[in-house]
């Protein structure tokens, strides 16, 4: 497997506050759980370029587009509880958030990484989002991809 280059920097966000407040909403309408908690499923970051921000996420998936009203990036959230006893991990997400450009400001960052970092290895289909991600975000950002 070749090394992984690139000059393009994201910026991770923190979904915990959400991931929070998703708990206790899911855990008012289903008072019979315990134990109730969220996850957003993958991890996200941004990358802000002169076109806009672009929302990526630990896969290589992201649109064409930069994140707008028109163009936001649903991610999802599911739940993890207890039921009589019996912890239960939901396959199917129980929410799915839409983030625009303007909902950014509100999500704190964690850190800021390298994209090459950033998206998981494992298999060529990620390898694949990686470079078609890499080359993508270095155009809009105005750099030349690394080889």
């Amino acid at each position: 497997m070749s090394e992984r280059k690139s000059e393009v920097m994201v910026a991770v966000l923190d979904f915990t506050e959400i991931e929070g407040k998703a708990a206790v909403a899911y855990a008012e309408v289903h008072s019979e759980l315990s134990n109730v908690s969220a996850k957003v499923n993958h991890k996200w970051g941004i990358v802000e370029t002169p076109r806009g921000i672009f929302m990526i996420c630990d896969e290589g998936v992201m649109s064409i587009h930069p994140l707008s009203k028109e163009h936001p990036t649903a991610i999802q959230i599911s739940m993890e509880y207890e039921r009589e006893g019996k912890e239960i991990v939901n396959l199917l997400p129980a929410y799915t958030l839409n983030i625009t450009d303007e909902a950014i400001p509100e999500i704190p960052v964690i850190e800021e990484v390298n994209l090459a970092d950033f998206i998981r290895r494992f298999g060529s289909r990620l390898e694949c989002n990686f470079d078609e991600c890499n080359k993508a975000l270095s155009k809009k950002l105005g750099s030349e991809v690394a080889a």
